[in-house]
């Protein structure tokens, strides 16, 4: 079996989410960091009433409806299912990473509302479908969809639990898998601790199998590795990797490659080195210099600069405040760049983010905001005037330290001085690209400083970096 290399797999679903063709779909694996159980924990009392052992038990779906026709009745598993569902748990860390991506669609077979606390912490509206019916009232100016096929705990007399549930799916839920059957033929997927055993979802790849032949789209699952401590015996143990050897070749079928991982919470780096290189066409230009300095500001530097950041690729786009005389300069060259290419928008190729006026508090959240899909921060001097002196901006000190906590690419121009110079110094002091912040140091001319700037950020976009 050859899975997928980590590094290839991030590379490949950062380009799909650049292009604005990738989806994600969530499994029960998701929330087991924020103390939810899992499938055969949540069915354990269920396992113990009907005298099973659930240690025994792995067609789960068919142990439920086991329970619901020895009740005679539905409601007392929903019931139990909403006991260890129903609590106040907040998102995790892989929940908030995976709502500041640019993706739009998400799926998912989990009843909890985690991935829609993270959406609405990153201040996105929601467009939560949960069966045929709401497909019907779309909600005007969403950014995401959620479909949440099994149903939520917010409608737990429809959920989707039992193996009559399952069988009669088509018939109950068939408009939104005609919805999920046109996503999965025309977006790449990203499953997250799912573990393939939905009967639906298998049927519906085959089909799309037979429909587009070997022309497939390509899918990538995350799912962590087989545990030893988890099977009685080391042949137990042994033939579970046999198996999973045998169902992650057969993914292939599919278009789905897998990516193994030792524990779920590793799924957070794994999304931490997605957003980085998803991101690394975000520029963001910090620039700020005290108006009693402004006759040393070096408008060609600017402009040369602004001009090789939008040339970079059809992709790259720069991102920054709207700045003194410095954002009118970044529009100008941004407008003048759209003249000879006009197949590209204005908000394609430029983001600005007016400060207006407010508490440092609002500032530093505002920066946070500006600074959460940036990949490439680049520093050009950081002076301010204060009680009649020139100081270093702190300003641009707290949107480099966002910038590094994010993972994004740093360049310090340190010869246009302030704030600049000093982040420069304190990376050279941290072995931080050395070579280059010393050349950012000592050079002052502006074609050269443009070219070793492009030059960096060309020789860092396929690599990898981690957040701070």
């Amino acid at each position: 079996m050859v899975l997928i290399n980590q590094d290839m797999f991030i590379k490949k679903f950062a380009k799909s989410l650049r292009l604005g063709r990738a989806a994600a779909f969530l499994g029960a694996g998701m929330s087991a960091g924020a103390g939810y159980v899992d499938w055969k924990e949540l069915l354990r009392d269920v396992a113990t009433e009907l005298e099973l052992d659930i240690t025994k038990e792995d067609d789960l779906i068919s142990l439920a409806q086991y329970y619901v026709s020895y009740k005679q009745n539905k409601k007392p598993l929903v019931e139990a299912i909403i006991e260890n569902i129903n609590t106040n748990k907040n998102p995790t860390k892989a929940h908030e990473i995976l709502a500041s991506l640019p993706l739009d669609t998400y799926w998912t077979t989990n009843y909890d509302d985690l991935i829609e606390k993270a959406l609405g912490n990153k201040k996105k509206r929601i467009d939560v479908k949960r069966c045929d019916k709401d497909l019907l009232y779309p909600i005007k100016g969403s950014d995401v969809v959620i479909y949440k096929m099994h149903g939520d705990i917010t409608s737990s007399s429809n959920a989707v639990i039992s193996k009559e549930d399952y069988e009669l799916y088509q018939e109950t839920h068939g408009s939104m898998l005609n919805v999920l059957k046109g996503d999965l033929t025309t977006k790449s997927f990203l499953f997250l601790g799912y573990g393939f055993n939905d009967p639906d979802l298998i049927d519906l790849l085959a089909r799309i199998r037979c429909m587009v032949g070997e022309e497939k789209q390509e899918h990538f699952a995350i799912m962590r590795e087989v545990k030893q401590n988890e099977y009685s015996t080391p042949d137990e143990y042994e033939y579970a990797k046999k198996k999973r050897k045998l169902q992650n070749n057969d993914y292939i079928r599919y278009g789905i490659e897998v990516i193994e991982i030792k524990e779920y919470s590793d799924i957070t780096l794994l999304l931490r080195k997605i957003a980085i290189q998803a991101n690394k066409e975000n520029i963001f230009i910090s620039s700020a210099i005290a108006s009693s300095q402004i006759k040393e500001f070096d408008e060609t530097l600017l402009r040369g600069l602004v001009k090789s950041m939008l040339e970079l690729s059809d992709e790259s786009r720069i991102i920054s405040g709207y700045g003194l005389n410095i954002g009118s300069i970044i529009i100008d060259e941004t407008m003048q760049y759209l003249k000879t290419n006009d197949r590209k928008k204005f908000e394609e190729k430029l983001k600005l983010y007016p400060f207006a006026l407010g508490s440092s508090e609002d500032w530093t959240r505002y920066r946070h905001l500006m600074l959460s899909d940036v990949g490439v921060c680049i520093l050009l001097y950081g002076t301010k005037e204060k009680d009649g002196q020139v100081i270093n901006s702190n300003g641009m000190k707290e949107e480099f330290e966002i910038a590094q906590r994010n993972g994004a690419l740093i360049i310090p121009v340190g010869s246009t001085g302030g704030m600049s110079l000093e982040i420069a110094n304190q990376l050279i002091k941290e072995n931080y690209h050395v070579e280059d912040m010393r050349y950012l140091q000592a050079e002052t001319d502006s074609k050269r400083l443009v070219n070793k700037i492009t030059s960096i950020i060309c020789n860092n976009r396929d690599s990898v970096e981690e957040e701070k």
